[in-house]
């Protein structure tokens, strides 16, 4: 073992000699703990943990050795394990490699150069080990700075006839929620929210892709509806319809080749028209809670995710809107995060916090729903994303 290692060994066995003259011959080249049975090892990991290798013998009182390292599978699972017996079985073998998951299978009497390297070699995996996970911390980070840089945009402001408010609340890791925005005039607002399967940087980066790819759409269909800007005319706005139909022919079958798939909802409010027109690709449910009655709908289309093989054409769908409506479009960490008793937030709760503080402006509406939320989580943090986006309707 090198000598900035701290690894430690953990050796259980109820022969208290073999344990001590084990401890004697390698006192020198390894930290080792003893224990004389499976309840003092289970303890020792307990209070002197972690080992990076834990040696027990099979034939133990009480707690034998497969069931021994079957709990420390669950108590330490970084640790290496392995399986001293002078029994020569193999079906013992297999059950305490199966069951346990063991690294290797030693038998009694077991030399102490055989040991020596039994012990090496376990000392080797748990660093290989170390190693994988601190790349997958650095990955998760990385990939969290990508998520922050490039796929979530503040709200825009200066809107006339409507307020709109949004906030993610990141995970422990990185997801691949975006969220971005269309400003096409001072009335008329794109607005889309996202979500990509999976985690880590292959999400985070197509959610970038994804984003990217929106905004390059409408540069080139803005483009054309002009005559190729020959100045032939002004600009036709194009349709969320025919943006989502360009974007499923330009990343659909590549998603699919990828074995990956993303649902967005594609929201467009024209607050000059008073008309809310969306197309729904499998995501959450938009919550609107009508000024007028004060009541709260859920608002989806028939679409399936982008990346799904043999879509249909996606449609869009338009509904009027009128003074003081409120809309929530949301990615599902908001619906489904859950508290210690794996009840969770629900499509009820979101309809009562929005009721609630229909009120309010739109970023109290937010900043409430996401109180209420944290509230009944009751953690800080989390396994998925929450991303939100709150439009308030003017009067």
């Amino acid at each position: 073992m090198s000598p900035d290692s701290p690894h430690r060994i953990l050796l259980v066995d109820d022969d208290e000699n073999f344990l001590a003259a084990t401890a004697r011959a390698f006192h020198r080249q390894y930290p080792i703990t003893t224990a004389a049975s499976g309840e003092a090892g289970l303890q020792a990991i307990g209070s002197d943990g972690p080992f990076a290798v834990i040696i027990s013998d099979f034939s133990m009182p009480r707690l034998d050795g497969i069931r021994f390292l079957s709990r420390v599978r669950e108590l330490a699972p970084d640790s290496v394990r392995m399986i001293l017996t002078g029994v020569g079985d193999l079906t013992i073998a297999m059950d305490a490699v199966n069951e346990g998951h063991i690294f290797r299978f030693l038998t009694k009497p077991c030399p102490t150069a055989t040991l020596a390297r039994a012990i090496e070699a376990g000392l080797h995996q748990y660093r290989l080990l170390e190693a994988e996970k601190e790349t997958r911390r650095q990955e998760v980070r990385i990939a969290a700075e990508i998520q922050q840089a490039l796929l979530l945009e503040p709200a825009p402001t200066g809107i006339r006839g409507g307020e709109v408010a949004a906030l993610t609340i990141p995970s422990e890791g990185a997801d691949g929620d975006f969220i971005d925005f269309f400003d096409h005039s001072t009335t008329c607002l794109d607005v889309i929210v996202g979500d990509v399967m999976g985690k880590g940087i292959p999400a985070a980066l197509i959610g970038a892709g994804t984003k990217s790819r929106f905004s390059r759409i409408l540069t080139r269909l803005l483009t054309a509806s002009a005559g190729g800007g020959a100045g032939s005319g002004p600009a036709v706005l194009p349709s969320p319809e025919g943006i989502m139909r360009r974007l499923q022919g330009e990343m659909g079958d590549r998603l699919f080749d990828l074995h990956r798939f993303v649902t967005l909802c594609y929201a467009r409010f024209d607050f000059a028209a008073r008309r809310l027109t969306f197309v729904d690709a499998g995501h959450m449910p938009t919550m609107h809670v009508s000024g007028a009655d004060g009541l709260c709908r859920e608002v989806k289309g028939m679409g399936c995710p982008l990346g799904f093989p043999f879509l249909p054409p996606y449609q869009e769908v338009t509904i009027d809107i009128g003074p003081g409506d409120v809309f929530l479009l949301f990615s599902d960490g908001l619906l489904e995060g859950a508290n210690a008793s794996r009840e969770v937030f629900g499509l009820s709760r979101i309809a009562s916090a929005l009721t609630r503080r229909r009120a309010a402006p739109a970023t109290d509406i937010l900043d409430g729903l996401l109180a209420e939320f944290r509230g009944f989580v009751a953690r800080e943090s989390f396994h998925d994303d929450v991303s939100c986006v709150v439009v308030k309707v003017g009067g």
